[in-house]
């Protein structure tokens, strides 16, 4: 993908360049692809697809949604994974869609409360949104869980000061919002606070790769329809006898 990418960002790519950059993306895709044939119960499977579409927003058509698809299948095999919803709501955030970011974001620092990069993100989301206020809470968060000899905790610092001049100058419909839930337990290792940075624009036309390139999901097993219980049969009543 590394390869392809890089022959994508020429300017004016040869049709040698554009046949094999299909070439080596279809063969990335076939690889990732497999794995989930392989193993379709594999959360690790489903995420290594995820990230090979998401290298292919803005170069491949329906490379968004292939990427959302498989995202949320690896989800759906690992829910208590935190790092799976960071990786979503990061896309969502790139693709602009903020408020589906800062439901995953959301939901990243309920299952992990002292990882204080899913607060950066969620910070960052919410500043997109102009919700202020929960942007400077979350930012607060970060700077709590930071150890102060970090090199991430200054930055954090600045940038929670900036959010709360953003704050203070906020109308009121920007001040509403759900309070974050309060952090428990001793703050973590200071992790590396890094946002999602936006999708890149190609130099070239986007790719319109051959079918069967897309996300293909594990088939649901049918659902047999139960059979309507039958009512029991009266037994016709025998006459009584008369005297």
């Amino acid at each position: 993908m590394a390869l392809a990418n890089a022959l994508a960002s020429q300017e004016e790519p040869s049709d040698e360049d554009r046949n094999n950059i299909i070439q080596l993306i279809q063969q990335a895709i076939r690889e990732a692809k497999n794995a989930t044939a392989l193993d379709p119960n594999s959360p690790i499977a489903w995420q290594n697809l995820a990230s090979v579409y998401r290298q292919l927003i803005g170069l491949a058509d329906d490379a968004e949604s292939w990427t959302v698809a498989a995202y949320t299948q690896a989800i759906a095999l690992d829910p208590v994974n935190p790092q799976l919803r960071l990786d979503l709501g990061g896309v969502y955030f790139s693709l602009g869609n903020y408020e589906e970011a800062i439901r995953l974001f959301s939901q990243a620092v309920e299952a992990k409360p002292d990882w204080a990069n899913a607060y950066y993100n969620l910070a960052a989301a919410y500043q997109q949104t102009q919700a202020y206020p929960q942007a400077v809470q979350a930012m607060r968060i970060v700077v709590d869980l930071l150890e102060p000899t970090s090199p991430d905790y200054q930055t954090a610092q600045d940038q929670l000061k900036e959010l709360e001049k953003l704050a203070e100058s906020a109308t009121p419909p920007a001040q509403e919002g759900e309070q974050l839930p309060p952090v428990e337990g001793e703050p973590a290792q200071p992790p590396e606070l890094v946002t999602p940075t936006p999708i890149p624009s190609p130099s070239i036309e986007p790719i319109q790769l051959p079918d069967g390139s897309g996300i293909d999901l594990p088939a649901q097993p049918e659902t047999q329809p139960q059979p309507e219980e039958e009512n029991p049969t009266e037994q016709p009543q025998q006459p009584t006898p008369t005297p």
